[in-house]
């Protein structure tokens, strides 16, 4: 399935592909020509019409590269952990992972302002959240708090893929992501049929 831009969308509106839909159904949000793409407008007005949708991508991409980092970060630490390396004591290590999750944070909580959508509102936030949570005790667990080395490996592995988990439900906008359906397509693009 090929992707292109759809002209007539508006300028930072979010598109998501939906594979629910009947073809040739028309209903409120869904067009005529392409059945299978609805219009989502779950920014407020001022980002989708452009005043702050500089500022919004900058800070998802920050975000991006905070989740990016933050996983980075803790893969190393751990794969450290299980070699019993000296580098999990330096300094850096236990301060660096502390500033990328709180600019992570901040980053987040800025993000759900924008987009309007809160956890314990939209179900894919919270389960972001309880996600999260989970990953902050087995990671607590992995690196620090683990007995033996054993339990740290397997709190480690589980935290991996909670993260993973995290991750796929930002990308999904969904609680119960799948692994064969079309992304969320936030950029504008819809596939050619």
């Amino acid at each position: 399935m090929r992707y292109g831009l759809r002209p007539e969308h508006s300028r930072g509106a979010a598109l998501r592909v939906s594979f629910s839909a009947p073809v040739g159904s028309i209903a409120e949000g869904w067009s005529a020509a392409s059945p299978r793409i609805r219009l989502l407008r779950e920014r407020p007005a001022d980002v989708r019409h452009g005043n702050m949708s500089t500022f919004y991508y900058s800070l998802k991409h920050v975000h991006v590269a905070a989740v990016v980092l933050s996983g980075s970060l803790f893969f190393i630490r751990g794969v450290w952990m299980l070699i019993d390396s000296p580098r999990l004591k330096r300094r850096w290590v236990r301060v660096v992972p502390h500033v990328v999750d709180t600019i992570l944070l901040l980053s987040a909580i800025s993000l759900t302002s924008i987009i309007q959508q809160y956890p314990f509102v939209h179900a894919w936030l919270t389960a972001k959240v309880v996600a999260l949570m989970l990953y902050i005790g087995a990671g607590m667990i992995a690196i620090r708090h683990g007995k033996r080395k054993s339990v740290s490996a397997v709190a480690w592995i589980v935290a991996l893929l909670i993260f993973a988990y995290i991750v796929l439900v930002a990308w999904r906008h969904n609680s119960w992501p799948q692994w064969d359906t079309a992304p969320y397509c936030g950029s504008g693009l819809r596939p050619r049929t």
